[in-house]
């Protein structure tokens, strides 16, 4: 995941095109900006200028959120690695809660450290209090 480290790879390594592989966005980065073809396969490449080929993450997010809703689930947390509020799954997930009429916070949301402790503080503090009634992680 290392764009470093990849680049001095890519750049010693003779071949005419690229398939990347489930890359981060800074490799998927310096791969849109690499003078031979290159195609993502999965990875976070949105708004990036390279071909690409994935999951709808929005539509797969608003049909689960609607059917964890339609069995009942009012307490839907996500756990998710850094992807800001604003992301089209999160979003999707949040308006269709909206739109069911259910709250939103950042219990919906929360954000944790992407360590083992870091887990086992965030699902120590979710469970406390009232806990989930679905958690998606």
């Amino acid at each position: 995941m290392d764009a470093g480290h990849v680049a001095r790879f890519v750049k010693k390594t003779g071949a005419d095109a690229w398939v990347v592989c489930a890359a981060s966005r800074d490799v998927l980065r310096w791969f849109a900006d690499y003078e031979k073809p290159a195609f993502a396969l999965f990875g976070r490449r949105s708004t990036l200028p390279i071909a690409w080929i994935g999951p709808d993450h929005v539509t797969t997010w608003r049909l689960l959120t609607r059917r964890l809703i339609t069995l009942g689930h009012q307490r839907i947390v996500t756990l998710v690695r850094e992807q800001p509020a604003g992301s089209g799954a999160v979003r999707a997930m949040l308006e269709e809660m909206q739109a069911n009429g259910l709250a939103t916070s950042s219990y919906n949301l929360p954000d944790w450290e992407e360590t083992r402790e870091g887990f086992h503080r965030v699902l120590d503090g979710l469970f406390q209090v009232t806990a989930p009634t679905a958690l998606i992680i």
